[in-house]
Formats: C-alpha cells, structure tokens, sequence
C-alpha cells in the first residue's frame, strides 16, 4: 500500500484500490465512447416538462423505452465515501497488503474486526476440505515438525503453526508451543492472512486496530506479534489461499525478525509438497511404520495416552450454562468439567460484531429459492426500492471492448488470457475506442421494467472511480441541459470482472511454423464483448489511436465487465457522500444478493 493511500485513510477521507474499486485506469479516457449513444432514440427534454413519479412511465415509453442517464457534469458528480460494507468488500478481494493497514474513519470506534468471507469462498473451501482429508497430516508428521522447528529456529519466535481455514473454524493441523486444536473463525488471524495480497505482518497486536481486542490478544495465547504466510493450493492455473503457516510471540522483542518472510513462504511450498504429490503423498513404507508406531502407542496400556487421543478426536465435556459462548471446542486447557474462561467472548458482542459486517437477512429469504438471474435482480431492486424509499432501483451490467495489437513474441501462447498475463503492456498499440454497452439485469420502480440506457459514460466514469458515483441534480444547467428524469442517483459498482486479452484469430497449433507470424489485416466489422469472468484488471495503452499495425503482430481484443447497484430518486439530496449510513446499508444487503448469485 502506497504511503499516499496511508495518508488518507489516516486522514479519514480514504478510498483503497481494489477490485471492487479499482485504480484509476491505464486506457486512455480519450478512446472512450458509448456504442448506445449511437442510437437515434430522443433524450427525455424535461426542461419545460415535469416529470414525477406519476408520468414518468409514459415519457419513458414514448422515448422507445429509454432511460437517459445522467451527463458528467462535474458540479452533480460526487464521489460515493468509504463506508464499513465498501471497506470490507475490498478487504476481501485479496488486492491490498493487510501488514499495516491504517484503521478508516468508517471504523474509528473499533476494537476487533472479524475476517470476512473471501471473494472465492465456494472454490476455496472445496479444495480446503480436500486437503483437510488428507492422509500425509498423518503419514509426513515428522517431516513436517521439521519445517515447524526450522521455522522457530530460524525466525527465534516463541510459537508456531499450520492452520486451515473451514466455514466456521480455523483448525489447527500441526503445532508448536501452542494448546490449541482450534479456533472460531470469527477470531482468527489466520482469517486475516489468507485475505493479504501477499503475507501478514502485525508488529504489535494490542495496538493494531483490528486485533487490540480479540480473545487470543487478552487471553492465551497472549499474541503480542504475529506473521503469517498463505497455504496455497494450486490446481487448473488457479492459486487458493486454504490456510497460513505463521509465528507467533507473546512479546514484541524480536519483532523485526518476523518481518521478512521470504524463508517461511519458501517453507510453507515445502509443506505442499509434502501433503500433495502424485499417490496421494504416501508411501507403503510410511503407512507401516504409521501403523507399526500406533500399534506400540495402543499396547502401551497407557490411560493418560489414550484419554489425550480421545480427547483430541471428539473434544473434551464443557459446562453449557453461562449465557456466554464458547469459543474453542477442543483446545485442551481446561479440565474435563472446569472450562478455562479466559477463551469465552460475549454472546452478544459477538452476534453484535458479525451483524456489522453483513446485509440484511431478509435478502436470503426473498431470493435464497429463487433460480432465475433475471428474477431475482428484480426481486432484489423491489427490496432495495421499498426499503430505502428510491423510486428506481436497478441492477445493471456494462460491457467495454476494445482493439489492440501487440508484437507476437510479447504474446502468451494462447487465445483467451488475463491481462496481467501480459508483462509487456507498454508495447500495446490501441487500433479503435473503447466501446460500452450496458443492459438493465432486473429493476423496479416507476413501472418501469424492461428498458434502455442511454450514456453509459456514467457508468464507466464510476467503475473508474474507487467506490463509485453519486449524482444530484444542479438547479443551475450549463448550456448542455441534463435529460436525466431522476433528481438524485447512486451507482455503486459490486461485481468487477476480469480483463481479458482475446486472439481475433485463434491460432490452434503454436509452433514456430504457426500463422501467428503473419500479418494480421485490420477488418472495419464492429466486435461485440466476449464473455468475462469475475476479478478485474485495467490496461495501459498508448494514446496515439493510429499506429500502424506492424509484421509479426497479434491483434487482440480486451474485454470487462462491471455490474453496478443504481439507486434513482426524484427526491432532492435522497442520496449524499454524507449519508454514510444509507450508503452501508444498500451496499451491504447487495453483498448478501451478490453471494446469492455468485457474481
């Protein structure tokens, strides 16, 4: 995170870039334009018409069932503020460096923040409990006590361990001065490490605005400094954080040491390395002398032993009739019928806190049955419309491509990539402007359903921008009259999707004899957007839009998708960048929809 970024949120005016507010883009605004501008549908002229919520409908009609969005009119465009839900929606992408992230205004009164859900949560825990199962936590114990030991030694930590992360739990897979099994996911660091774009550092956890109040800071373990690194797993091109190796002291002495963790990221691969090979990681010379050991361990006739293996399968017996909850379920440091207190947490702080982070419940009752895409944005822009008070909700999606041209040998060797596949942006040569299209998914309001947009260079501008935009009507019009119907509006993007660089021609066999050296003609015939997947990344291109495409040249299209939450009002001021509360709360509920349809 750049120092600039720091200033600002420590000035309480931040906005962090992310996939669901991403930095400003490197394509030129220049080479920008709408392809539904192009159509010869009328605006809406409402300088001498009043339109409300009564007429609005038949104007909108009689303009061949098109809404005109607003104009960029500097003096109506706000920014929308960071709120808690927009801040904990970027947290989650994974884009921003979690080490030492200062606390936003939205969170000034914080003492713990719970880790939310990452943004490919499904997928994730899929390969979590696969790897959870796995016989080598069994069969390379030794081996990897080992990395465990070099980790302590190495970094001269008081602690360590490797933990996976599960729906509900951190549970803890090998250990190292630590009496834990596991832990509510609710609490744990871990949860926070596998959301960093890299690796997670807190030099001094009760001061960190996050950690200063979580039951493993106050209570044992007593974590004073922490570092962390991703487990991951890799499988078809793709990389999941499903867990973290990390370090801990109760003490902040030696804290510096635990900032490099080049040495534990590389210990961590060996782990996977361990767990995952080609049979499954385990050898019939392993499984024996497994099977030979626990054979010895059961004879033994030891009633302490075989009570600990008990009680580290099934749990141990814990008293039930406090009115607190209990966060560890096996940690083992507390007798059979005397649980230790120190691991409670308040019941209701706890419902308290995790309702901060999420949407509201009733979006999972009105659409948790509901299949259709189309239904459901309609369903959920009612919910919007009716309780906020807006008089059009809608949910939108906009589509940008482009053309380019870039050196074959500076090209990856396939037909659809990502952009950041691309090392060699710097040599792209943009062939035409960016075209934009965009489609109403579901919306309500005004009786408007099935309709238009006209201008989407709105829609763009907010995509740009970090959080999105918030329009209010001037009362004050330059020369350019604003044919917008709707007095006050929010576009507030939710869903970024992955920049892609698509082939025109798709070259099937790449080897040195391929056509991919040819000379690709240019073609006037307009293209439309591919299909696009969620994640998102912008290019950089030159500004000059007449290159000449030169030999050995590959011409690809970029593609990227955005979807968007738009909240119209004929109200004046119904939506403003100082009502933060409002803002948190449509944001939040459309979390809770964009997780219902996998966006």
């Amino acid at each position: 995170m750049s120092a600039s970024v720091k200033d600002k949120l420590l000035s309480s005016e931040a906005k962090l870039p992310t996939k669901l507010g991403s930095s400003k883009s490197k394509i030129s605004k220049a080479s920008t334009k709408s392809s539904s501008d192009e159509s010869t549908s009328p605006g809406l002229k409402i300088e001498c018409k009043i339109i409300n919520e009564h007429n609005v409908a038949k104007y909108i009609n009689e303009m061949d069932n098109i809404l005109e969005l607003p104009n960029l009119s500097k003096n109506c465009i706000t920014e929308v503020p960071l709120t808690k839900s927009l801040f904990m929606e970027g947290y989650s992408q994974g884009n921003w460096s979690l080490s030492d992230i200062p606390c936003p205004s939205a969170f000034q009164n914080c003492d713990m923040m719970p880790p939310p859900l990452p943004n490919n949560e499904m997928a994730r825990l899929k390969y979590t409990l696969l790897i959870k199962s796995n016989k080598n936590w069994l069969y390379k114990r030794q081996e990897i006590n080992k990395l465990c030991l070099k980790a302590i030694k190495h970094y001269q930590c008081q602690g360590c361990a490797i933990s996976l992360i599960t729906e509900k739990k951190q549970v803890i897979m090998h250990k190292i001065n630590l009496n834990l099994s596991e832990c509510s996911r609710f609490i744990s660091f871990d949860g926070h490490t596998i959301l960093s774009k890299d690796n997670l550092f807190i030099a001094n956890c009760n001061e960190d605005w996050r950690t200063k109040e979580n039951p493993l800071v106050k209570g044992y373990p007593f974590i004073a400094t922490y570092s962390g690194v991703p487990i991951k797993y890799e499988v078809k091109g793709k990389s999941y954080n499903i867990g973290c190796f990390s370090l801990f002291n109760d003490t902040t002495t030696n804290k510096e040491k635990l900032r490099n963790l080049d040495y534990l990221n590389k210990l961590s691969q060996r782990l996977m390395n361990h767990i995952v090979d080609s049979k499954d990681g385990t050898s019939e010379r392993d499984k024996k002398s497994h099977n030979h050991k626990n054979k010895i361990h059961a004879d033994s006739g030891s009633a302490t032993a075989n009570k600990l293996i008990l009680q580290n399968m099934i749990g141990r017996a814990t008293s039930q009739t406090s009115g607190l909850s209990l966060i560890f379920d096996k940690d083992g440091s507390g007798t059979s019928y005397k649980p230790n207190h120190q691991l409670y947490i308040n019941y209701n702080l706890l419902k308290e806190k995790q309702i901060e982070a999420a949407g509201s419940e009733e979006v999972n009752k009105i659409l948790h049955h509901i299949t259709n895409p189309k239904r459901g944005a309609y369903l959920f822009s009612k919910f919007i419309s009716k309780k906020y008070g807006f008089d059009y909700v809608a949910i939108v999606e906009l589509r940008t491509s482009q053309k380019f041209a870039i050196e074959a040998k500076y090209c990856p060797k396939k037909n659809v990539f990502l952009s950041e596949e691309l090392e060699s942006f710097e040599r792209l040569v943009c062939l035409d402007k960016k075209a934009l299209k965009s489609r109403v998914l579901g919306g309500y309001g005004c009786d408007l359903k099935d309709i238009g947009l006209k201008n989407n260079k709105i829609l763009f501008e907010a995509t740009e921008n970090d959080f999105g935009l918030i329009y209010n009507k001037s009362d004050h019009e330059d020369k350019n009259v604003d044919n917008f119907v709707f007095k006050s509006a929010a576009f507030i993007p939710f869903a970024r999707c992955d920049s892609e660089l698509e082939r025109k021609i798709k070259v099937d066999d790449f080897s040195p004899n391929s056509n991919e050296g040819k000379v690709n003609e240019l073609k006037n015939k307009s293209q439309t957007p591919g299909n696009v997947s969620p994640g998102g990344k912008t290019l950089y291109s030159p500004t000059s839009l007449t290159s000449k495409v030169k030999q050995n040249q590959v011409d690809l299209k970029y593609n990227f998708g955005c979807y968007f939450i738009c909240c119209m009002s004929f109200t004046n001021e119904k939506v403003t960048k100082n009502d933060i509360d409002l803002i948190n709360k449509v944001f939040a509920d459309t979390c809770v929809y964009k997780q219902l349809y996998k966006f």
